[in-house]
């Protein structure tokens, strides 16, 4: 953001899994004002089950995978017009969610396939939001 950068307001919104997340995300991107960039990604749990070749039994191991550098499960990040924020809550809806944050951790490194991880629950969400005030010359329309 260059000489922008000191001015830029940081949020960084968590919020349960109970909350549905995209009227949440609409309420809060139509009462900011200023270039907004958000950046939506979550906790979540992962299970593994793997088969005892001596009894059959299933044994199941879980983990934990947290919001990292792998990027943002939304791909519409800068929100300029209501067409763009349009077009970030299509991608946050819960489907579309899941498949995202999947193809964005796990299908990113053979090695969780190959164990055959999968993913359980999503904890929480969490929402970092940039915001430079509109005094600097930007504005958005959402």
């Amino acid at each position: 953001m260059g000489p922008y950068a000191n001015y830029c307001l940081v949020y960084n919104v968590k919020i349960l899994n109970t909350v549905d997340l995209v009227p949440f995300v609409k309420q809060i991107a139509n009462r900011m004002t200023g270039l907004l960039k958000f950046s939506i990604d979550a906790w979540f749990t992962t299970v593994s089950e793997k088969e005892n070749p001596k009894d059959g039994t299933i044994e199941k191991k879980y983990g934990l995978f947290y919001p990292n550098s792998w990027g943002s499960v939304n791909k519409t990040q800068f929100l300029h017009t209501p067409e763009h924020l349009a077009k970030m809550l299509e991608e946050i809806t819960p489907e579309k969610f899941r498949k995202r944050l999947y193809e964005n951790s796990l299908q990113r490194h053979a090695a969780f396939l190959e164990s055959g991880v999968h993913l359980n629950r999503i904890l929480l969400y969490q929402i970092i939001i940039d915001s430079v005030p509109p005094h600097f010359g930007f504005s958005s329309k959402t």
